[in-house]
C-alpha cells in the first residue's frame, strides 16, 4: 500500500512538554469536529491536508488542532527528529498518534511486553465493527464477507495460531482450547516481540511475509463509543506488513483472554 505525501521540508520547533493524544479525544469517543489549522504556518497547513486525505481511514479525528501539532511534535521527538522534519517523518507521527479507532497514547492503555501477550485470545463480535476504520478500503461490503469473531494464540516457541469465523455464524471460540484444532496443524506462522509493544508475524509459507503488531496492555477500563475493555485485555494495530510503510494503522484489535 502507498501512502500520499507532499515534497517540502518543515522547520518546527521540537518545544518541551505536550499533552497525550488522550487529551486531544473526547473520552466518551464522539467523533469532533476538527479544527482548521492555524493560516500561515506550514506545518500546520500540511496537518489539516494530511486529514483530510485520510480522516476515518488511515488517522482518525481529533481535537483541539493545537493538541495534534504538539503530539507530532513530541513524537518527532521521541523519534530522533531535531531541527527540521520531512514530510514523510510528520506523516508518520501523525499516523502513529492518531490510528483508527482511537490514539493508543492513553493513560489507560500501555505497552505490552511477551508475558502480556502470551496466550489465547478472541477478538469478539463487539470488537469487529472497529477492525478497519469507516473509510478503508480494506472495510468488507457485506455482512457475509465480515468476520464474526477471531481467536489468536501467542504459544510458546513462538507458536502463532489464528482462527475466525465470518458473516451470521455463532462465535465458536470460548475458551483456549478451542484452538486446539489449529494447533493441530502445521506450524507455518511464528511471533516474536521486536521490543516492547511491538510483536512480528512472520510465515515459512509465504516468502518474505511478516506483519508487525503494536500491542498494549489495558491498565483500567475504559469504554469508546460502544466498545468496553476491561483490565488485562489487548489492543492492538496492524502497523507494518509486506506491503505497507510509514507507521500507519490499516487494522485493530480487541482481545479478550480465553481461559
Amino acid at each position: 500500500m502507498k501512502f500520499a505525501y507532499w515534497p517540502a521540508a518543515l522547520s518546527i520547533a521540537l518545544a518541551a512538554g505536550s499533552p497525550s493524544a488522550q487529551q486531544a479525544v473526547p473520552k466518551s469517543g464522539a467523533k469532533p469536529v476538527a479544527k482548521k489549522a492555524a493560516q500561515g504556518n506550514p506545518m500546520d497547513a500540511f496537518i489539516e491536508k494530511a486529514f483530510k486525505l485520510h480522516e476515518d481511514d488511515l488517522l482518525c479525528p481529533v481535537t483541539p488542532f493545537s493538541a495534534v501539532r504538539s503530539n507530532v511534535i513530541a513524537q518527532l521527538k521521541a523519534n530522533g527528529v531535531t531541527g527540521t522534519a520531512s514530510d514523510t517523518e510528520v506523516l508518520s507521527a501523525l499516523y502513529t498518534r492518531f490510528p483508527c479507532p482511537f490514539s493508543p497514547y492513553r493513560a489507560e492503555l500501555r505497552p505490552a511486553t511477551a508475558a502480556d501477550v502470551a496466550g489465547a485470545w478472541v477478538s469478539p463480535a463487539e470488537a469487529q465493527p472497529y477492525r478497519f476504520a469507516p473509510k478503508s478500503p480494506l472495510r468488507p461490503a457485506t455482512l457475509a464477507e465480515a468476520i464474526k469473531c477471531e481467536a489468536v494464540g501467542y504459544f510458546d516457541g513462538g507458536e502463532y495460531r489464528t482462527g475466525a469465523v465470518l458473516g451470521s455464524s455463532d462465535c465458536p471460540f470460548s475458551k483456549a482450547a478451542d484452538l486446539e484444532p489449529a494447533r493441530s496443524r502445521p506450524k507455518v506462522a511464528s511471533w516474536s516481540m521486536v521490543r516492547e509493544g511491538r510483536a512480528r508475524i512472520e510465515r515459512s509459507d509465504v516468502k518474505d511475509y511478516f506483519e508487525e503488531w503494536d500491542i498494549y496492555a489495558v491498565t483500567a477500563p475504559f469504554r469508546f463509543e460502544t466498545l468496553a475493555l476491561e483490565s488485562g485485555d489487548l489492543v492492538a494495530y496492524k502497523r507494518a506488513a509486506t506491503d505497507q510503510a510509514l507507521n500507519a494503522a490499516t487494522e485493530f484489535r480487541h482481545l479478550r483472554r480465553l481461559k
